[in-house]
């Protein structure tokens, strides 16, 4: 079976290619930027989700679309909302469309934004993107589910989101730790290999039109994170200074329902400390 993964080159989609190519699975990995690791590169096609031709080049003759592509960012969508829009928005519609022409199954990643910070300009996107999916299942037969992602991190996963930025800040700094927002917000943080076996099971059990939240069902704050890091860095708590800025995404309340995943028979494997003494030893040797 041929599975496309667009965005293939990033965070998730790397470890999702290294995966399908562990089970034999024929890939096509679907980005603007070639893979970062080289046993990747023989796999990529060069596509951007906003040209319709180029996704129906790559959707073609494959069984199941895993569309990671977009943006991720929610900082970068406040500031430029309508390329945020483009992305996340057109991109999935030439993927539904490209998926209902070739009969391909459909699985969208999505994000748990939709529902704690709902009139961020990320949420937008995104929420607009599950509605059009949702559309398109109850109108076209479209085989097509929907994940949700709590807060992903690992290893790989580079500068600008909390964790690999906090671990860089206790680097220069073992003491104390300078953070955005109150740092009183709560996240559920999941593990990348968890992430991996939710979105394989969702692709191969996943029921067309279900939404599925995957969460660890633990959430932690802002603070309460960043002492973890510098304990298991440093063996000390660092001391922690908030800047008070109320961001639209920061939330104090968090309501998962993970019923859907736990139906397929998920369950998180790695906790949060586990998750972050590999993260930590792979930045300590990079």
């Amino acid at each position: 079976m041929r599975i496309t993964i667009t965005g293939g080159s990033g965070f998730i989609g790397t470890e999702l290619s290294k995966f399908l190519l562990e089970k034999k699975y024929k890939i096509v990995i679907a980005d603007i930027r070639e893979p970062r690791i080289e046993e990747l590169k023989e796999y990529f096609t060069f596509c951007d989700v906003t040209d319709p031709y180029q996704v129906e080049d790559v959707v073609k003759r494959s069984k199941l679309v895993f569309h990671l592509a977009a943006n991720p960012n929610p900082g970068l969508a406040e500031k430029n909302p309508r390329w945020d829009m483009r992305i996340n928005v057109e991109g999935t519609m030439n993927v539904i469309h490209a998926c209902l022409r070739n009969n391909s199954r459909m699985v969208f990643t999505s994000s748990a934004a939709v529902k704690y910070a709902p009139y961020s300009c990320y949420a937008i996107s995104k929420r607009t993107a599950e509605k059009y999916v949702l559309h398109y299942v109850k109108k076209e037969g479209l085989n097509a589910s929907i994940t949700r992602f709590w807060n992903v991190y690992g290893p790989t996963q580079k500068l600008g989101f909390v964790i690999p930025d906090f671990i860089e800040k206790l680097k220069r700094n073992q003491h104390a730790i300078f953070i955005r927002g109150t740092g009183f917000d709560l996240r559920d943080f999941v593990y990348i290999d968890d992430i991996i076996r939710a979105l394989w099971l969702v692709g191969r059990k996943g029921e067309p039109g279900v939404i599925y939240e995957i969460g660890t069902g633990n959430q932690y704050t802002i603070i309460e994170l960043a002492k973890m890091i510098g304990k298991i860095m440093n063996n000390r708590e660092p001391k922690v200074y908030p800047s008070k800025e109320i961001r639209e995404w920061d939330r104090r309340e968090i309501k998962e329902d993970l019923e859907n995943i736990y139906k397929l028979g998920w369950r998180p494997r790695v906790s949060l400390e586990e998750g972050l003494k590999k993260v930590i030893e792979a930045k300590r040797n990079e």
